[in-house]
Formats: structure tokens, C-alpha cells, sequence
């Protein structure tokens, strides 16, 4: 929930402190403390995060990585913000070859906020305390397909869009639809995407397809659908077209979005 947000050239940054180590096998703990923070449209270090100010006491953050067990991926965070919101996040990944070679992935996502202090909003898009949400996925990734579906339920009203100014990484996530909403969103994700060699780079092509259903009345269901084309034309030089369109299934307006990115790297 603090982390770069990789749709703009410059990513929110932040001051502090951190420390990483590898202090018992197979498990690494990362300690951080954020006192201000600079989002991505701003010159200035200000006390205050994408889902409201931090005050004086900051941004604690305890995290604790386990890969023990072959092919299982074990992640825990703790975020203490004793005067915006505390979040507590878990996610457990599993991946295996079968007999063909074929990879498959099962993950589960849990985010939980409370605590609210006095900077803190239930209903803000960003970040809230009253998040509840519980994701799961399976996929399953051939030489050139990726297939998986992804689905995920918010039993609380406050969405996690951004939260405390990096990108909530949800399961149900795509460009501008996702499953990370206020006003309790279920949702169903099926995503697609393929790599075909063109000359001596590859190239993908990827489709996306979300329907979410709002289990309170200040929101609306919709369908959403995503597609995009990303070309290497060498191992510097790529291009990345990116179209997602949200079909509201009320009188809302539709809404749609295309990002074009070209990335040369010296």
C-alpha cells in the first residue's frame, strides 16, 4: 500500500527510514517509518498520504516475506498510522508443474483496516478504515497463454484504491476497473493474455473482462472490458497500448481510458 505507482514517469516518494534483513533463514523482515511523503503531481514533502494526512506520528510499516516451502510464497504486512488507519494485509501464493509442464498458481489476499483516527475517512475512494476485503485466484500459465480468474468481495464500505500512495495490488485490479471500490464490491475477473514472436522480441496481447456487483445502493454495477498490445522492438525500445471500457449497468455514464506508453531505457 506504499509503493511506486508505475503509471506516471515520476512515482510518489517518500522520507524515512527502512531496514531489510535476512535475519532467520527463508524469512525476511523489512521494518519501515514514513514521517512525509511527495505524490507524483507534487514538488513538496507534506505529512499527508492519497487517503489522508498522517500527522505527527507518521506511517509504521512490519512486514515479514516466508518461502520455506517449495513453491509456496508467504507475505504478511502491518501498516500502524495510529491518526489515519491501520491495515493488516496477508497473501499466500502456491505454484507447481504438472506432468505437462503446465504452471499453475492458487493465491488468496486478505486486506483488514481499522482504527481510524482523526485524519481518517470511511468512505474516502482511496482509503479507508472500514476495508474488509478477501481475494482469491487461480491461474494457470502455458509457453505463450496465461489464463486466470480472479475474484474478490469487499465486506467493508471503504475502498483501497491508493490507499496510504501506492498502488493496492488486488487480485480484481485492471487500469480503471477493480474490485478495490467502496459500498462492499464483489467481483469476477477473467483475464487472458498471449505472446507471439514478432522478428527477434516478443510480443503480448492481453484481454480482460470484469463484472461487479455493489452490494450497497450509493454505487453501481457495471461490466468492464480491457485489452492491450505491447511490442519489445529490441531489448531497450518497447511500446504499450493499453484500452479499458466500463459499461455501467444503470444510467451512469460509461466511462473509458487509453494509455500509450513508449519506454526507451539508456
Amino acid at each position: 500500500m506504499i509503493n511506486d505507482d508505475t503509471t506516471r514517469i515520476v512515482p510518489w516518494s517518500y522520507q524515512g527510514f527502512t531496514y531489510t534483513g535476512d535475519v532467520i533463514e527463508d524469512v525476511r523482515v523489512q521494518v519501515h517509518y514514513i514521517n512525509a511523503m511527495r505524490s507524483n503531481t507534487s514538488s513538496k514533502y507534506e505529512k499527508k498520504s492519497a487517503s489522508g494526512e498522517i500527522g505527527d506520528s507518521g506511517i509504521t510499516m512490519l512486514s515479514f516475506h516466508y518461502n520455506g516451502v517449495e513453491g509456496m510464497h508467504l507475505q504478511s504486512y502491518y501498516y500502524y498510522a495510529p491518526e489515519l488507519y491501520s491495515t493488516f494485509i496477508a497473501q499466500s501464493e502456491y505454484e507447481f508443474l504438472d506432468v505437462n509442464d503446465v504452471h499453475h498458481c492458487i493465491g488468496v489476499q486478505y486486506f483488514n483496516s481499522s482504527d481510524g483516527g482523526k485524519y481518517s475517512d470511511t468512505y474516502s475512494r482511496n482509503g479507508g478504515d472500514d476495508i474488509d476485503l478477501l481475494a482469491l485466484r487461480i491461474a494457470v500459465d502455458t509457453e505463450n497463454w496465461l489464463v486466470s480468474l480472479n475474484y474478490s468481495k469487499n465486506f467493508g464500505v471503504s475502498g483501497i484504491v491508493k490507499g496510504y500512495g501506492g498502488l493496492a495490488k488486488v487480485y480484481t485490479s485492471s487500469m480503471i476497473a477493480n474490485g478495490r471500490g467502496n459500498y462492499k464490491p464483489e467481483t469476477w475477473m477473467l483475464k487472458t493474455k498471449y505472446e507471439f514472436p514478432i522478428a527477434s522480441y516478443n510480443s503480448e496481447i492481453a484481454f480482460n473482462f470484469t463484472n461487479t456487483k455493489v452490494h450497497e445502493k450509493r454505487e453501481d454495477d457495471f461490466n468492464a472490458y480491457y485489452v492491450h498490445f505491447k511490442h519489445y522492438f529490441n531489448e531497450d525500445t518497447s511500446i504499450y497500448l493499453r484500452y479499458e471500457n466500463m459499461n455501467y449497468l444503470s444510467d451512469k455514464s460509461d466511462a473509458s481510458y487509453f494509455r500509450a506508453i513508449a519506454t526507451y531505457r539508456f
